[in-house]
């Protein structure tokens, strides 16, 4: 769930808040704690503030960490719970602030744990991660049963062609030259900026074409033609190949060459050659690669 608790919170009604009415059952304390609390993290830089026996003012709960002012309903927000369940001190603020976030995060994964048992007959608590979740509602899903390797040479050779994080300095500057720009200069050739935003790459992959069995090398080479493979195809071909860069493409690539290939010893400086001993690094680059495994 990448979101934080206060916008998580927001998706539950009255009657997913079972942890929190369990506690706050009245309509009044039920609408004061069922959103996430205000807390001044600035201003606490001491602990003998938790004895002050007032509300902060509002300037102090400005959140330097995300350059954000507290808002005049946030703020009063604050100031009704601090009379409704008369605090005394700060402290007894603090510890109110945190019950209702432990509440409040509760009520979001009891909610997300009865969708996915609604949806997916599957209980998150069973699972670390995420991804694990993710990756047995697939299979569940999709009901695809997926081959195990009996071949050695055959899972080491796919396991060459796994891709790391990239490693690049990118381009973070760049200035257009054209009509509609103000400092326009005719003499120089037009150029003009686009900002593009990819969203959800993960799951676009993931709903690619992926091999899951009938794992077999390649024996009529001769005869193979990458060309004639349609993008739709049932069968696709891992491949060990040597890419020819063509000079043609350097400049117009620098930026953001494509396939991705591990950075070898001979390519860095003593200093990073010491560091990839034991880190497999991948970088962009312009270069001929040789013995590249890829995936089509």
């Amino acid at each position: 769930m990448p979101s934080s608790l206060q916008e998580l919170s927001e998706y539950l009604s009255d009657t997913d808040l079972i942890v929190v009415k369990s506690i706050y059952n009245s309509d009044n304390d039920l609408n004061l704690m069922k959103r996430k609390g205000v807390f001044p993290y600035d201003y606490l830089d001491s602990i003998d503030r938790l004895q002050e026996t007032q509300l902060p003012p509002r300037s102090c709960y400005s959140n330097k960490l995300i350059n954000e002012e507290c808002s005049v309903d946030d703020y009063e927000h604050a100031r009704k719970v601090w009379n409704t369940f008369q605090c005394r001190t700060l402290g007894d603020y603090l510890l109110l602030y945190l019950k209702v976030d432990v509440l409040l995060l509760c009520d979001v994964f009891e909610n997300f744990r009865k969708v996915c048992k609604n949806i997916y007959k599957l209980d998150p608590s069973q699972y670390y991660t995420t991804p694990g979740l993710s990756w047995d509602a697939m299979l569940k899903t999709t009901e695809i049963e997926l081959e195990l390797f009996t071949d050695i040479e055959q899972y080491n050779f796919i396991a060459r062609g796994i891709r790391g994080g990239i490693i690049q300095c990118s381009k973070r500057y760049s200035l257009a030259n054209n009509k509609y720009v103000s400092d326009y200069d005719p003499t120089q050739e037009s150029n003009y900026l686009i900002y593009l935003d990819v969203n959800n790459l993960y799951g676009y992959t993931m709903s690619q074409c992926l091999p899951y069995k009938n794992f077999k090398w390649m024996t009529n080479l001769e005869n193979f033609n990458l060309h004639e493979v349609k993008d739709g195809s049932q069968i696709g071909y891992i491949l060990e190949v040597d890419l020819e860069y063509p000079s043609s493409l350097h400049d117009y690539h620098n930026d953001l060459p494509t396939h991705l290939f591990m950075i070898l010893k001979q390519m860095t400086c003593t200093m990073t050659s010491e560091m990839i001993s034991t880190i497999i690094l991948i970088r962009p680059h312009i270069l001929n690669k040789i013995f590249s495994i890829s995936h089509y």
